[in-house]
């Protein structure tokens, strides 16, 4: 069985694509575990806009909105911190 915790709700493209990209046939997601009040969008949701978008960067306190690049960010520090822990 595998466990994945995220401070934020990530969304359902992330959480498949983490699945694939692990080689996880079961995963159990566990998100809000760090007390984040928002979600971190994806690349198709970052270029569609609206106010999780242009507005929700600042319940991170971070300086600016969210770039396209955030989710293959995400995708690719997760996977490599996944397989850093199996080795």
């Amino acid at each position: 069985m595998n466990y994945f915790y995220t401070e934020s709700r990530n969304c359902q493209e992330e959480m498949k694509e983490i699945k694939k990209r692990l080689k996880i046939d079961f995963l159990i997601l566990s998100a809000y575990t760090g007390g984040a009040p928002g979600y971190f969008p994806t690349c198709d949701a970052i270029k569609q806009g609206g106010y999780d978008v242009e507005e929700g960067y600042k319940l991170y306190h971070i300086p600016g909105p969210f770039k396209e690049n955030l989710e293959e960010l995400i995708l690719r520090e997760t996977e490599a911190f996944v397989n850093n822990i199996l080795i």
